[in-house]
């Protein structure tokens, strides 16, 4: 016997309890679905299929997958790739929430501020609440070459590097979780 319908469901936690999405979907190969606004980094889906006897087999995810916040991205954006990086030079020494409102930590983001001779010093100050989500940030030179990162598992990350004579600064933003936070670059 084929299979004339399955149920589909979510869990949040591994598996351990299930939600359900649909309990009679025809099976059709496929099922749009908007996901629900339920941060977590357990995320499963399983998929049971029943025929017409009402005998039923499942499968579920492999393994864990992330689903970050609906939350729409911020006034920044597109700012993606290092290309794309947001200019933040004319701002220097102010807190991003003041430029055009609170980054939104829906993706990684990078920036850009220019260094000029004489101010080789770079300070960025990421603030942000951990239990939101977790951001790291990395600075980068023009030509996308690591220079250093700050990345910890509680609030706020912290940068102080010294960069040599004239650069184009690229900070980059990652995120596991979505969180609103303030970045300041500051050079001197």
């Amino acid at each position: 016997m084929g299979v004339s319908y399955v149920a589909l469901d979510y869990s949040t936690d591994s598996g351990s309890t299930w939600t359900s999405i649909d309990s009679s979907e025809t099976n059709d190969g496929s099922f749009s679905w908007t996901v629900p606004d339920a941060l977590t980094n357990s995320a499963r889906v399983k998929v049971t299929a029943y025929d017409a006897a009402g005998n039923s087999g499942y499968d579920t995810s492999n393994a864990n997958f992330t689903v970050q916040s609906g939350a729409a991205d911020d006034n920044y954006e597109e700012n993606d790739t290092l290309a794309a990086a947001h200019d933040l030079s004319s701002n220097e020494q102010t807190w991003l929430s003041t430029i055009n409102g609170y980054g939104i930590q829906a993706d990684s983001d990078w920036y850009r501020i220019e260094v000029t001779p004489g101010d080789e010093r770079v300070l960025v100050d990421l603030r942000f609440t951990h239990s939101e989500g977790d951001i790291d940030v990395a600075l980068y030179d023009s030509a996308g070459n690591f220079l250093t990162v700050s990345e910890s598992m509680d609030d706020n990350e912290y940068i102080d590097h010294i960069v040599p004579n004239r650069w184009n600064i690229l900070l980059y933003k990652s995120v596991l979780r979505g969180s609103r936070q303030s970045i300041r670059p500051m050079v001197g």
